[in-house]
C-alpha cells in the first residue's frame, strides 16, 4: 500500500486530536489519541515502526467525556438491568 492510500484510511495522532476536540467540545491531546489506540478503543494503522494512523471511522464516532461520566452512566445501567429482573 502507498503512502497516501493509508492517509486516506487514517488520520496521524494529531489529526485525530484536533477532530476529537471539535467533536467533543473539550481539549484532547494526541497523547490521549495514543491511549485510546493502546487500548483499542480506536483501531490503529501500523505504517512503520514508528507511525500509527487511526481509523478515520472510529474517530470521527468518538466522544471524548469528562472522566466518571461513562463509569457512571454504566453503572445506572447495571443497577437497572438488576432492579428489573
Amino acid at each position: 500500500m502507498t503512502e497516501e492510500s493509508f492517509l486516506s484510511e487514517g488520520y496521524t495522532a494529531g489529526q485525530a486530536a484536533k477532530i476529537l476536540e471539535r467533536n467533543s467540545g473539550r481539549p484532547v491531546s494526541s497523547d490521549l489519541v495514543k491511549k485510546l489506540g493502546q487500548k483499542g478503543v480506536i483501531r490503529t494503522i501500523v505504517v512503520t515502526n514508528r507511525m500509527k494512523l487511526y481509523n478515520k471511522e472510529d474517530v470521527n464516532s468518538y466522544r471524548v467525556e469528562e472522566r466518571g461520566k461513562k463509569a457512571g452512566r454504566a453503572a445506572r445501567a447495571r443497577a437497572k438491568v438488576r432492579n428489573a429482573a
